[in-house]
């Protein structure tokens, strides 16, 4: 007759599974030994039945089976501990994929400068993730001027690729002429600075250039 065997849970359990998962693994292997005893015992009830004179008393195999079950209980109990200690772990590990995973999926790639209206301008503001800087730039497009800050813009948003840049005309902004061209910064919502005008920010002695304009933005803390 073939006997039992205390088997090791095999189902394993996804990184959202959590600590029940855990504790549901424990109480299969848990549940395995407890069969396995109970089969020991039901053998040695059938053996007793068919046991002549010459075998050793089935209550000393019996006796000698549980003290085998003592010094496997302590075994499987420093097992079970090493082995609940390494399912954390991989859960733990598991959260911190999937948390970063959606970080990274959340976190939009824009680098290019794009024409918005007044609804959109309130879109890229207020729809925009929350650690994501929205750089408005605010033109008059019969502006030499602008036109060529613009191109300066263009090239800035190239290099900065987690930095949304839309550009909107000064009349759907309702701004006075005297202040354009403007960049206005803003973050989950909230402006939190502006270059109005912008020609106002740059050193008198620099050329006007998108290096130029880049470290205006970095020392106002834009980019």
């Amino acid at each position: 007759m073939s006997s039992a065997r205390s088997t090791i849970p095999r189902t394993r359990y996804g990184a959202n599974t959590g600590p029940k998962g855990v504790i549901s693994d424990a109480q299969d292997y848990r549940d395995s030994q407890r069969q396995h005893r109970a089969s020991l015992r039901t053998q040695a009830s059938q053996a007793q039945r068919g046991a002549n004179l010459q075998d050793k008393p089935i209550a000393e195999k019996l006796e000698e089976s549980d003290g085998e079950d003592d010094v496997d209980d302590d075994l499987d109990d420093d097992f079970m501990q090493r082995w609940r200690r390494g399912r954390l772990q991989e859960l733990q590990n598991g959260r911190r994929d999937s948390q970063m995973h959606n970080r990274g999926r959340d976190r939009r790639v824009w680098g290019k400068l794009v024409a918005v209206d007044g609804e959109g301008y309130l879109e890229a503001i207020e729809k925009s993730p929350v650690d994501t800087v929205v750089v408005v730039y605010i033109y008059d497009s019969y502006s030499d001027v602008s036109n060529a800050i613009e191109e300066c813009i263009r090239a800035v948003a190239r290099r900065h690729l987690n930095t949304r840049f839309v550009k909107l005309s000064y009349e759907d902004a309702e701004m006075e002429p005297a202040g354009v061209p403007a960049v206005i910064a803003y973050r989950g919502g909230d402006k939190f600075a502006g270059l109005v005008p912008v020609f106002d920010e740059l050193p008198d002695d620099a050329d006007l250039s998108d290096r130029t304009l880049e470290a205006v933005m970095q020392r106002h803390q834009i980019l």
